[in-house]
């Protein structure tokens, strides 16, 4: 499928340090982490200035990281 995935197994240490975060609700948490999209009505927060295709990392409310995109 020429898809790529990368398996950040380190993400504990490397969350706090991430410019840009995001947080989702935990209604949308769970189909997040079954490989849906998340909608607008889904997202907590956002980190401000946060532009378009910028690289983040998703937390839950509980500030747990969930996974980091870039």
């Amino acid at each position: 499928t020429h898809k790529f995935r990368l398996h950040v197994t380190a993400l504990d240490y490397l969350a706090p340090y991430a410019k840009y975060k995001v947080w989702i609700k935990p209604g949308a948490e769970q189909s997040f982490l079954y490989g849906n999209h998340v909608l607008k009505s889904g997202l907590g927060r956002i980190t401000e200035n946060t532009s378009q295709y910028q690289g983040v990392v998703v937390y839950s409310m509980a500030d747990i990281p969930l996974c980091l995109f870039f």
